[in-house]
């Protein structure tokens, strides 16, 4: 099942946004969620548009098609929701008897976690969105215990700022833009994204060059791709700049690199 699919779910509950344990977060809603949200429990954030800011010790983002897991995560650290235009997310607020069948050390680790919305992940969200409001107490909490089940297996990414903006650069690879535009996507001015980075110990220029090599690295190996497109799809408009960045990464010229792998 799909993000869109799950999405028309959501669209499908009209003025009905909310139920006991989740809430559709949106431009529409937001005004209602301080009355709903209970900051003492642990919730799960899915971002289907759009994306969400939020602190933890530090300013850290979640992408559509990204999920939070956190508790006693205060509403206070959901900021830039009226930014969006096109924003969309759910939440889903779990009690404390949906943890009765976890052992202690499965509960540690689902006290934060961040990672990829799956297919199935979806599914199991949908389902419980349409179900939940028609189904018994008792039956909430088995259902609330499947999706924490479920959230455990997934695999956990890594979520700071640094690594958020070598994601949208990875997506945007062949045409990045401005340090204007991408500090506009992640609603700051640009000083305070050139300075957030500094402070990690790294630049624009870096994360370029780090996720152009790692493309350009996998492009070689497991293609037989012409050095042009390869240049080309790692952002390098002039092949010969490719290879003299490429070289000064790897020490080899990307030909040489090649006839390596063979």
């Amino acid at each position: 099942m799909s993000r869109e699919t799950l999405i028309k779910v959501l669209q499908g509950l009209e003025e009905k946004f909310s139920g006991p344990s989740f809430f559709h977060l949106s431009q529409k809603t937001e005004d209602y969620l301080n009355n709903w949200f209970q900051g003492d429990k642990t919730h799960l954030v899915l971002v289907l548009k759009g994306r969400l800011s939020y602190k933890k010790e530090k300013e850290c983002y979640v992408e559509s098609g990204h999920f939070v897991l956190c508790r006693k995560l205060p509403i206070s650290s959901l900021n830039g929701l009226r930014l969006h235009d096109d924003f969309s997310a759910v939440i889903i607020r779990f009690e404390c008897d949906d943890w009765q069948f976890f052992e202690k050390t499965d509960r540690n680790q689902l006290v934060y976690k961040y990672g990829k919305i799956t297919s199935v992940l979806n599914h199991c969200i949908a389902q419980f969105i349409e179900w939940e409001p028609q189904v018994p107490t008792e039956v909430g909490h088995y259902r609330r215990s499947e999706i924490l089940h479920l959230l455990l297996r997934i695999k956990e990414i890594k979520c700071d700022f640094t690594e958020s903006v070598k994601q949208l650069i990875t997506k945007n690879l062949e045409n990045i833009g401005s340090i204007e535009s991408l500090s506009q996507r992640f609603y700051m001015s640009k000083s305070t994204f050139v300075r957030r980075l500094r402070n990690a110990g790294t630049s624009l220029q870096i994360l370029k060059d780090q996720v152009r090599m790692e493309k350009a690295y996998a492009l070689l190996k497991n293609s037989d791709l012409p050095l042009y497109l390869i240049a080309n799809k790692c952002g390098y408009r002039n092949q010969s700049k490719f290879g003299q960045r490429f070289k000064l990464h790897y020490h080899q010229t990307p030909s040489q690199f090649r006839r390596t792998q063979k």
